[in-house]
């Protein structure tokens, strides 16, 4: 398994494989790397394909403190400046990982080459920004996402995907998921 360590201390566990120009892939929230298996292959054949667990997320550390979107940014930065250093990637990035990519190229320009954002999350619906909060005031985040993950299925969604994801959700430490929501909600800052 690869590790990183970043400047605070914080390892974080990535996939790098495939020749070229490299590719950064950021999940959303309460994901990981894994979401990105489907696509890698495909990508692996002409790009150095870089899958990061963010902090709090996967096989990464999940330490105490800031979750914000520049936080989860740095450490991508500090990933790509060791493991491509003077070669800007095109970053992937999904819900969450959409708003990390962002601050991603406005802090770190040249080590972005271009952005694909999926399911871009710059803003949340106030019904489902309230649903979270009142998960955050009660007794588990985690089991509040879970139940929120439901409205995302259609009926052909395969229960083992909806398993998949609710046993992910629940193995979050709502420290993570509360400071990740709360990170996109407050803005920028340190």
């Amino acid at each position: 398994m690869a590790y990183y360590e970043v400047p605070d201390g914080t390892r974080l566990f990535y996939t790098d494989a495939g020749p070229g120009r490299p590719v950064l892939l950021l999940h959303g929230w309460t994901c990981d790397g894994n979401d990105w298996s489907w696509q890698a292959p495909e990508l692996e054949r002409r790009y150095r394909v870089l899958i990061v667990d963010q902090r709090g997320h996967g096989h990464s550390d999940a330490p105490r403190g800031s979750y914000r979107p520049q936080v989860l940014a740095d450490d991508a930065a500090a990933l790509l400046e060791a493991g491509a250093p003077g070669q800007a990637a095109v970053v992937f990035g999904h819900s969450m990982g959409s708003v990390v990519a962002s601050a991603l190229a406005v802090r770190h320009p040249e080590l972005v080459a271009g952005l694909v954002l999926v399911d871009p999350q710059y803003t949340v619906p106030d019904e489902a920004l309230e649903r979270i909060f009142d998960g955050i005031r009660g007794p588990s985040l985690a089991t509040t996402a879970a139940a929120m993950f439901e409205s995302f299925y259609t009926p052909d969604t395969p229960e083992f995907l909806k398993a998949w994801h609710r046993r992910r959700v629940l193995a979050k430490p709502d420290y993570v998921m509360t400071g990740c929501i709360i990170g996109m909600v407050e803005g920028e800052g340190e």
